[in-house]
């Protein structure tokens, strides 16, 4: 299938964040996401 390689990061990270979600794992999802909004302010900075 081409392109396989490129969406390969994205569909883990979704399987990811389902995962998480279906363990119930709310707490570790924010924390992550907040993590990444801080990179992102960081980056910005």
């Amino acid at each position: 299938m081409p392109g396989k390689k490129e969406v390969n990061c994205l569909d883990v990270q979704k399987f990811f964040e389902t995962l998480a979600q279906i363990v119930g794992d709310r707490e570790g999802v924010e924390i992550k996401v907040i993590t990444i909004k801080e990179r992102s302010s960081e980056k910005s900075a």
